[in-house]
C-alpha cells in the first residue's frame, strides 16, 4: 500500500524548515508551525506561519488528486499517479 506524503520546505535566513504531512495530520502540522512561530529563538514569523499554514490547508488531498491525469507535487502513489517535485 502506498501513502501520500506532502513536503513543505521553507528557508529563511540560515534556517530551513521542512514539514512532512499527510491527509490525516494537517491540523497537527499547522499547530507545529504555530509553535515554531511562537518560539523567539527561531526566525519563523507569524506571517511566515500564516502563509505556511495556508499552503498546508490548500494542498490537495489524495481524494482530490484521484484523477490519473492530475499532476500533484505532493503525492507518492502507484503508477497511475503522476508526481513532480
Amino acid at each position: 500500500m502506498f501513502e501520500a506524503r506532502n513536503v513543505l520546505r521553507f528557508v529563511k535566513g540560515g534556517e530551513t524548515y521542512v514539514f512532512t504531512f499527510d491527509d490525516e495530520n494537517r491540523i497537527n502540522t499547522c499547530v507545529l508551525i504555530a509553535q515554531f512561530a511562537a518560539n523567539p529563538e527561531l526566525s519563523l514569523s507569524w506571517y511566515d506561519a500564516a502563509v505556511l499554514s495556508k499552503k498546508v490547508r490548500e494542498t490537495p488531498t489524495c481524494e482530490e488528486n484521484d484523477d490519473a491525469t492530475n499532476i500533484s507535487p505532493c503525492c507518492i502513489k502507484p503508477h497511475n499517479r503522476h508526481c513532480d517535485g
